[in-house]
């Protein structure tokens, strides 16, 4: 996070080098305040698939991002399904750990055959304006239903005219940007030409579109001429546009984007007041990275800024005047990313190209990144997720209101036209923030405070009037029906809180007066979430589908017809297993052991090379220690456990372990005070950790990354489902509901080598392996395993590698064979 803020401030320091007179003003604190108070997140979903069929699973990772590195404000996603008439289909409730989340949501057999909506949306984000919340549209097949789905082709398109910087000025060669716009698909291709309208046949200027988005032309517009231009796709559709009245006088601003610089230049127009003590801001992420004093004259001024220690980002430069009213305003982008660069980390290990051979990849060792979001798909599918991708989704898709611009991810292939992206640039607004509001101290009212993970608020009720001041037992049966104990105490109101829990589905909140002498009668607990859903007020964005009739016997699309097969060969597999004998089925099952890590340790905290030592199921000789690290002494290779100044502290391999209790950073004199008693699990990992601090919540390294490795020990204290059922018996108790995250289901990868897992009809899977959260080791030697499905002689791995100092994680997409 410091590398990243010192970059983004390089610019600001070389401009105070060579004015000291710049000082903060009114613009700098207003835009302060909104980032430091105000800070905004960002949502990518990674989904496995981008088309799917009733009946399906959607398969997804979340990734939650405040400026360009993972969010550490909010601990929670909520999810919506819904059908083009805004009804929810489904909603999901994850956890995030360091801005990352990975769920499933199960499609309905019966869902008609169409577009529907995901919503993703975080507690903070709804303090903000909803069109900047994530809206993925998902084409889901149902040849059952009346209507098939098809692309809208012949969808009416507008066209608008952008002059670069605002204003279209007498005299001046001006840069005019051309944006389409359309519910449906937009035309690959398409041209235009401007005329004077006095003048119709006669062509001043012509061009042809970058994309199906935009197109740019140049034009010197001349006094008291009206302008218009014609635009044409390759069907023969025309539309004709006025562009802007021609202005006399005025602020005229060019921008030259280049690859290590952003070169500008400003110029007065007959303006009859003086343009004195002008100041220019540049932002990146609601960052100041740039800002400069001028006078502009009628000479103007131009000033280059240099551009490789920025951070990647849209670039919103404006132009105030001495009283702050804006005078010219640019967006462009810098693209400091080094990821095209990267050489691709997995290659193709054993490959037999025989149907459902076991396949091997090896990833080579990197210790800069902690773990992969990995996902294979066959190297025949066309579904990839193309339109979208992390990088497009980050620096472009989500700075700007949802379904706005159509396939963004193309701006960042390899090859992609950079004056395509500088074009659509002019035409975008920025709507993170409006400086007119800011500058009049008008920011948004925070309504919704992040929750860490679920929190409830219980309001106790004796007589059906609010029981105040009182103690109470409560006692939380969990859904493997293990128990928790807790006392809590009502305030004036009656009211409590139940605060940072982290549990799944539902949870039965026994109750009871815990004064023996109490004469509460007829005592009832109400519970209101703290993790607030809201509607979704908007129109749903353009898809760019339409649903035709079907004609009767049809046969779906080969696409459609796999997917559908590869959902019914995995229902049958799991009926297999369920009618097996238990004895076999238990054999299968995981480990007690497996089972409480994942109860108890995120995916963020787990790793191929950890110990674990399971203190509910075994172990259970480690109460007879003072202290858990005297328990460990011994029993880890490369552990030494000394008494320095009256601390308990391990070493491994030689240096210092960090110690981790609820995987929050402990300081290593708590560590004793722990009972063992209340301890479940403990983990030791050597080499490099990445972990947070405490209430900070910010990433850090704190593992050695030295030839010694070091490494840490993480504690898990019981929760409510790992302590033993409790004495006695809770009938006759008043009980309430309270709800937890949606649990997530595993990733059917099959096991080819188990003959009940094998398919009986053809394998037509196109995800081959998925896996959200796979940890790098030190030497890479395990490699990733899957078996291949019954056609596939080439493999499409797209893969999101996660930096351990934190960052842009870096996006790789390779096919291999």
């Amino acid at each position: 996070m410091e590398n990243i803020r010192k970059h983004l401030l390089f610019l600001i320091l070389i401009l105070f080098a060579l004015n000291p007179a710049l000082a903060q003003n009114k613009v700098e604190l207003a835009l302060q305040k909104m980032d430091d108070q105000y800070p905004q997140e960002k949502i990518y979903l990674r989904f496995t698939k981008e088309n799917f069929v009733a009946g399906e699973q959607v398969w997804l990772k979340a990734l939650v991002f405040e400026k360009n590195t993972p969010s550490v404000i909010s601990t929670s996603l909520h999810l919506v399904l819904y059908n083009e008439s805004k009804q929810q289909v489904s909603k999901r409730f994850i956890p995030l750990y360091n801005g990352e989340g990975q769920t499933n949501i199960q499609l309905p057999d019966s869902l008609p055959e169409g577009i529907y909506y995901l919503r993703a949306y975080t507690e903070w984000m709804q303090n903000f304006d909803e069109s900047f919340q994530y809206m993925r549209a998902l084409k889901v097949y149902n040849p059952k239903s009346p209507k098939k789905l098809i692309a809208d082709t012949n969808a009416a398109w507008t066209a608008e005219a952008y002059p670069e910087g605002g204003n279209f000025i007498e005299g001046f060669n001006t840069k005019i940007a051309v944006r389409l716009h359309s519910a449906g698909k937009l035309p690959e291709s398409w041209s235009g030409y401007v005329i004077e309208k006095s003048k119709p046949s006669e062509q001043i200027s012509s061009f042809q579109s970058l994309d199906p988005n935009i197109g740019f032309f140049y034009l010197i517009p001349e006094k008291n001429q009206q302008y218009e231009l014609i635009v044409e796709d390759k069907s023969g559709r025309k539309q004709t546009i006025g562009l802007p009245q021609v202005a006399e006088s005025g602020i005229y601003m060019q921008v030259n984007n280049g690859k290590t610089f952003i070169h500008y230049s400003i110029r007065n127009k007959n303006r009859t007041e003086p343009v004195k003590s002008c100041i220019i801001i540049g932002t990146i992420n609601n960052t100041i990275v740039y800002k400069a004093n001028a006078k502009i004259d009628e000479s103007g001024i131009a000033a280059t800024i240099p551009t490789q220690q920025a951070e990647t980002g849209v670039l919103q430069l404006t132009l105030f005047d001495s009283s702050f009213h804006i005078l010219a305003k640019r967006l462009c982008f810098i693209n400091n990313s080094k990821a095209s660069n990267l050489p691709f980390p997995l290659s193709l290990g054993s490959f037999n190209k025989s149907p459902r051979s076991q396949v091997e990849m090896n990833m080579n060792a990197d210790t800069t990144i902690d773990h992969y979001n990995i996902l294979v798909l066959d190297g025949n599918s066309a579904d990839d997720t193309g339109d979208e991708d992390l990088y497009s989704n980050l620096w472009l898709s989500s700075e700007f209101p949802a379904g706005s611009i159509q396939r963004p991810a193309s701006y960042f292939r390899k090859g992609a036209n950079a004056s395509a992206l500088d074009a659509l640039l002019i035409s975008e607004k920025w709507l993170r923030f409006d400086w007119d509001k800011i500058l009049n101290d008008q920011f948004p009212e925070i309504k919704f405070k992040p929750q860490t993970y679920i929190s409830w608020r219980g309001t106790a009720l004796a007589n059906n009037q609010p029981a105040a001041n009182i103690e109470l037992n409560l006692i939380f049966k969990f859904s493997d029906s293990s128990y928790s104990f807790q006392q809590i105490q009502t305030d004036a109101n009656g009211n409590f809180d139940l605060t940072q829990m982290e549990f799944e589905d539902k949870v039965m909140v026994y109750y009871k007066d815990n004064n023996k002498n109490s004469n509460k009668k007829n005592l009832t607990l109400k519970f209101e979430s703290l993790n607030p859903e809201t509607p979704y007020l908007s129109a749903l964005p353009s898809h760019g589908y339409k649903l035709v009739p079907r004609i009767a016997n049809e046969v779906a699309e080969p696409s459609v017809e796999r997917a559908l097969q590869a959902r019914d060969n995995f229902r049958a597999t799991e009926a297999k297993i369920q009618n097996l004998d238990p004895i076999l089925v238990k054999g299968r099952k995981k480990t007690p052991t497996e089972i409480l890590n994942e109860q108890l340790s995120t995916p963020m905290y787990r790793r191929n090379n950890e110990i674990v030592f399971d203190l509910v199921n075994d172990n259970k000789s480690a109460v007879n220690y003072q202290n858990i690290l005297q328990y460990l002494s011994g029993r880890v290779a490369g552990m030494v456990v000394r008494r320095v100044g009256g601390d308990w502290i391990a070493y491994l391999r030689g240096a210092q372990a960090n110690i981790f209790v609820n995987e929050t950073v402990m300081d290593i004199g708590v560590v004793s005070t722990i009972p063992v008693s209340d301890i479940a699990m403990v983990k030791v990992t050597r080499g490099v950790f990445t972990g947070t601090s405490g209430g900070d919540l910010q990433s850090i390294d704190v593992g050695n990354t030295g030839a010694g490795g070091g490494g840490a020990i993480l504690i898990y204290l019981h929760k409510g489902n790992t302590r033993p059922p409790v004495a006695g018996s809770l009938t006759g108790m008043n009980y309430s509901l309270i709800t937890g995250f949606d649990k997530s289901a595993e990733f059917p990868n099959p096991d080819y080598n188990d003959p009940t897992q094998k398919p009986d009809k053809k394998d037509t899977r196109d995800v081959l392996y998925w896996n959200p959260y796979w940890y790098s080791s030190e030497s890479q030697a395990e490699p990733i395993k899957f078996f291949n499905n019954d056609e596939a002689k080439s493999f499409r791995v797209i893969l999101i590698g996660f930096p351990r100092t934190g960052g842009v994680p870096v996006l790789y997409s390779e096919i291999l064979q």
